[in-house]
């Protein structure tokens, strides 16, 4: 039981649910278009992949940073660092749309030393406002 919830445990459940940020309806939003949420996307999980704490806090929203304090999203890192030689590579894979609700999906891809690729799905979420979107939550699975 132990080996289920060791360290290995607790860096995996971060790299999965790294965060699900708070709603707030009331809140004015700078991503107007679905062009600028995937933008706003697209830097997101490239400041997150840079290996840089303090670029990745320069675009994520403060509820996101409040979920994921820097030892967290470290310790996501050296986890995804595991898996291959980290230089992994972002491409869109498309959105799918709920109900109140728009979701990016992202795959992110490595090679180890062997040459061998794997992937990785990385996800950003979004909510409607009246004058644009929210960012509504961010995963890396």
């Amino acid at each position: 039981m132990d080996k289920f919830f060791g360290p290995r445990f607790a860096w995996v459940a971060a790299a999965a649910l790294i965060c699900t940020v708070a709603a707030r309806a009331e809140e004015k939003s700078p991503i107007s278009t679905r062009a600028d949420a995937r933008r706003y996307s697209q830097q997101l999980c490239e400041a997150f992949l840079s290996g840089s704490y303090a670029r990745f806090a320069a675009v994520a929203p403060p509820e996101l940073l409040a979920a994921l304090p820097k030892s967290s999203y470290e310790g996501a890192l050296i986890h995804l660092s595991r898996r291959g030689r980290f230089s992994p590579a972002l491409t869109y894979l498309g959105e799918l749309r709920g109900e109140g609700l728009m979701v990016l999906v992202w795959r992110i891809s490595y090679r180890n030393e062997k040459g061998e690729e794997f992937d990785t799905l990385a996800t950003t979420a979004f909510r409607p406002l009246p004058n644009g979107w929210r960012p509504a939550g961010f995963h890396i699975l």
